[in-house]
C-alpha cells in the first residue's frame, strides 16, 4: 500500500508528459485487510479518469503456514514494535527529519524538480532510442 501513491503519481507524470506512454499497475489484494483493500480501491478509482493507466488486481494467495513463517527471514511483531518504539522515542529530531525529507520529495516531483526533470530526460532518451530503432 505504501508504494501505491508514488507509483500512481509516477504513472500520471509519465503518461501526461508524453501521450505515447501508458502504465499498468499490479495490485496485490489482501482479503483479510479490509482497510487496505478499500484504500487501494479508492486510489485505483481516483486514477480511472486517465485511460492510459490500467489497474490489474492479482489473485489472492494463501498466507504462509506457521512452519513456513519460521523458516523465512520475516521480521517478528516484537522486532517491529521495538524498532517503531525506538523511532518514536527519537522525538522531535526524527519528526523534523521526516518532514524535511517529505518536503524534499514533494519538491523533486514538482515541475522543474530534480525527479521531474530526470523523468523528462528519461522519456526523451527512450523516445530517441525508439525513433532510432524505427528508422534502422
Amino acid at each position: 500500500m505504501g508504494n501505491l501513491i508514488p507509483l500512481v503519481q509516477f504513472a500520471r507524470l509519465l503518461t501526461t508528459r508524453d501521450p505515447r506512454f501508458s502504465a499498468t499497475v499490479l495490485i496485490i489484494t489482501v482479503e483479510e485487510r479490509h482497510i487496505v483493500k478499500s484504500y487501494v480501491k479508492s486510489q485505483a478509482t481516483s486514477a480511472v479518469d486517465d485511460d492510459r493507466i490500467t489497474f490489474v488486481y492479482l489473485p489472492t494467495v494463501d498466507p504462509p503456514s506457521p512452519d513456513q513463517k519460521e523458516s523465512t527471514n520475516l521480521v517478528s511483531a516484537n522486532e517491529l514494535e521495538r524498532a517503531l518504539q525506538r523511532l518514536m522515542d527519537g522525538g522531535d529530531e526524527a519528526r523534523r527529519k521526516v518532514k524535511e525529507m517529505k518536503e524534499k520529495a514533494r519538491m523533486s516531483v514538482m515541475e522543474n524538480g530534480s525527479s521531474y526533470n530526470s523523468l523528462g530526460s528519461l522519456i526523451e532518451e527512450l523516445v530517441g532510442l525508439l525513433i532510432i530503432e524505427l528508422f534502422k
